[in-house]
């Protein structure tokens, strides 16, 4: 927010709770439909950056496909505080589990926030919705547990999206995605905000050179972009691979196995 609030500042044009539905080029324009306030309304641009996140909802209405390396999903939940809970210092914890691993910090509320990481079928197989899940592992746990003891219970929790994937097409003639429309990791690497700022810098140094007239500019900055995606890969493989008390768990089978199948990206 701090961030937007800058560019604004600057003087760039801010959109805010606006969507775009339609996105073409013709005439060597681009023209996007975005709807406000249940209007609609037309804007051109000679450049676009798809910056929506893992749904990468520019890229994909473009045709563009994500290529997806696993099925991780965050079931996540929130506590609030007990009377008379001493205060928690803000540190993330980390718990391998057979089917997955937990994440818990505490945030600036008070509240205690916890993901539970695992496969959306194992999720299914366990026939248990979200919230049953998420009490049923904790009590399956040890740390996180003793930690979540001095809050009130769960009373709701949500799924999302945590896999690593990376977009077919990157880069195109006056467009390109970034960050984790582009590519998406593990939040095992804990890369999220360093690697949306880093992403931003790429993206826009790219941009420079291509209106420049860098003939090399998108094709440099895709091709960074999967050297990046490869390197993460590498190193999912290593913290994954230290942990091995589970060898005949699927989770972490799939872990070990994933990165000798899928190779290099070329």
């Amino acid at each position: 927010k701090a961030l937007l609030n800058h560019v604004e500042r600057c003087g760039i044009k801010i959109f805010r709770e606006t969507r775009f539905s339609h996105i073409e080029k013709a005439d060597n324009c681009w023209h996007l439909t975005v709807q406000k306030n249940k209007k609609a309304f037309d804007l051109q641009a000679q450049f676009v950056v798809d910056a929506t996140g893992r749904k990468s909802y520019g890229a994909r209405l473009l045709q563009k496909r994500q290529i997806e390396y696993d099925r991780l999903i965050a079931v996540l939940s929130y506590a609030s505080p007990a009377k008379g809970t001493s205060q928690f210092k803000n540190h993330v914890l980390v718990e391998a589990m057979q089917s997955g691993w937990f994440y818990s910090s505490c945030l600036n509320d008070g509240r205690l926030v916890v993901n539970y990481m695992t496969d959306a079928d194992i999720l299914k197989d366990s026939r248990k919705n979200p919230l049953d899940f998420m009490n049923y592992k904790l009590q399956e746990s040890v740390y996180t547990k003793e930690r979540a003891s001095c809050f009130h219970p769960f009373v709701k929790a949500r799924i999302c999206s945590a896999k690593s994937q990376l977009l077919s097409q990157i880069t195109g003639e006056g467009w390109l995605a970034a960050g984790d429309a582009a590519m998406s990791c593990d939040p095992l690497s804990s890369s999220g905000i360093l690697k949306g700022l880093k992403a931003g810098i790429e993206a826009a140094e790219a941009i420079s050179r291509y209106f420049d007239k860098d003939c090399q500019a998108l094709e440099d900055y895709e091709r960074q972009v999967k050297e990046a995606f490869n390197e993460y890969l590498d190193r999912r493989t290593l913290y994954y691979g230290l942990e091995n008390r589970w060898p005949d768990s699927i989770f972490w089978k799939r872990r070990y196995q994933v990165f000798t199948e899928t190779g290099s990206l070329n």
